[in-house]
């Protein structure tokens, strides 16, 4: 993936202080002993749900692990950009006055993440995995126009629980 760091660019949405992608869904390296696991634990809910009659239940187990296997293939490489005004990830642009804080979370190899939080949009929590670029770069461009929150340590329980079981 393609890491840049734009000084003197003017984007769209003005100067352009850094620019980088990642993937929109974490791309775990899972073996075969993940894949033996997932599916027994698969085959035992769907023999739960088929033997209780509960066969909507088995049809969304049959459901989700589908769209699971889909979404993470057809996963897109998203580009971020913060420019003079606001956060682009994507071809979603968050103007600065829309967003109420930022914080970063950098414990290296496992947590690099922005994220910050919204004022007015329907997802109020934004993460960004930063992949290679400088965390320190990352808090000087925001910190001329969004407060930190300096309260936040660590990441959301379902974040650690979607990096543990590599979902």
């Amino acid at each position: 993936m393609e890491n840049e760091n734009k000084n003197e660019k003017k984007g769209e949405h003005g100067k352009v202080f850094l620019k980088w992608q990642f993937h929109e869904m974490q791309n775990y390296k899972r073996g075969l002993l993940w894949y033996f696991i997932a599916g027994a634990i698969l085959m035992l809910l769907v023999w739960y749900a088929i033997s209780t009659r509960n066969f909507l239940f088995g049809l969304i187990l049959v459901l989700f692990s589908v769209l699971f296997f889909i979404i993470n293939k057809n996963a897109k490489v998203l580009d971020v950009e913060i420019s003079e005004d606001g956060i682009t990830v994507g071809k979603s642009f968050y103007e600065y006055q829309d967003i109420e804080n930022f914080w970063l979370l950098y414990d290296p190899p496992h947590i690099k993440s922005l994220y910050f939080r919204t004022k007015h949009s329907f997802i109020s929590e934004m993460v960004i995995p930063l992949e290679n670029i400088n965390p320190v770069e990352v808090r000087r461009a925001l910190s001329q126009y969004l407060p930190e929150d300096t309260e936040q340590k660590e990441e959301s329980s379902l974040d650690t629980f979607s990096r543990i079981f590599k979902l």
